[in-house]
């Protein structure tokens, strides 16, 4: 959710994705301790969403640096490809194949194997990416396995991580309360204010539309990656959960009210200055394996309404694009 009024700020670097300094020196470079000095060839496989992507691409920087002359790609999810169309380091941009069929399948794998990569690091920590990883026939390969699975073996290299995977409506803060906080800023405040949403929580959005009635200005599903991007570039402010726009809205220059509640801000909190973050951080983060023990949401929902009303009103006192606005 966000006010859309002024103009654009700079664009700001995306923060780096837990666990990537893992396959770094510590001087921030790519210059990954594999045995191989020039390889010719790299893939970066990130089959996750949105958000997830956006903040994977650090690495493509760094491996850029560090090999120059190599023919970088990266493999993605399909409808997460439009955040790397444009990524002036990448030579490719794959997507993954979903079909059910076997012959479309089988020609992907081959189309993998085709390209002949020396290299491949898997930032996805999952069976399929690990799968794909090992079918490319690549000397080196580099990826998480938290959970100590068989997947590690596909790997030539498994970096630790310790972070658990938090599924979206753990993530997510009341629907009600984002109804009242958007009639707050529009009533109050006099600011418009537009609904937005990662596709992982249409069913949130639908309930804060259904609670809003007429007030309500929405764009959930209607909006391409460099569209959302634009349109959150010109905004005053996000508010938001732990999702894709929220760090689309960080690295386009907008600032960001942050709710976290399983997710660790210090690694998944929007990149750059400007920002402000609820967080709670109850003992149970980032979530008991299999859900959670003490009720759906409930660390979500520590996070009370009138803490977010100020600090909303602070950043809006604070932003030089509501100064500038006619």
């Amino acid at each position: 959710m966000f006010a859309d009024t002024g103009r654009a700020g700079p664009t700001k670097t995306a923060r780096r994705q837990a666990g990537v300094d893992d396959l770094m020196t510590p001087g921030g470079t790519a210059k990954i301790a594999l045995g191989v000095n020039e390889p010719q060839r790299i893939l970066v496989i990130k089959l996750r969403y949105l958000g997830d992507v956006l903040i994977s691409t650090p690495v493509v920087t760094s491996l850029r640096a560090a090999f120059p002359r190599a023919h970088l790609s990266m493999l993605v999810n399909p409808g997460t490809e439009a955040m790397i169309a444009h990524n002036p380091h990448l030579d490719e941009v794959l997507v993954v194949e979903r079909s059910a069929s076997s012959l479309r399948q089988l020609r992907f794998v081959l189309g993998l194997r085709r390209r002949h990569f020396d290299v491949v690091i898997d930032l996805t920590d999952g069976d399929r990416a690990a799968i794909l990883s090992r079918v490319t026939g690549a000397a080196i390969r580099v990826g998480f396995n938290r959970e100590g699975l068989w997947r590690g073996r596909l790997y030539t290299h498994v970096v630790p991580l310790q972070q658990q995977p938090i599924p979206m409506r753990f993530k997510s803060w009341p629907s009600e309360r984002f109804a009242s906080l958007i009639g707050y800023v529009q009533e109050k405040l006099g600011m418009k204010v537009v609904l937005l949403w990662g596709n992982q929580e249409r069913e949130i959005a639908k309930a804060i539309l259904e609670q809003l009635g007429s007030a309500r200005r929405s764009l959930v599903g209607r909006l391409g990656i460099l569209e959302l991007a634009a349109l959150l570039r010109r905004a005053t402010l996000f508010v938001g959960n732990d999702n894709g726009p929220m760090h689309i809205a960080a690295a386009m220059g907008t600032a960001v009210v942050g709710l976290f509640g399983p997710s660790d801000p210090v690694v998944w909190g929007p990149a750059g200055q400007g920002h402000a973050i609820l967080y709670k951080g109850i003992d149970c983060r980032p979530c008991f394996p299999g859900g959670c023990r003490r009720g759906e949401g409930n660390c979500m929902r520590l996070i009370g309404l009138e803490e977010v009303i100020a600090l909303v009103e602070r950043l809006l006192e604070q932003s030089p694009r509501r100064r500038e606005s006619p």
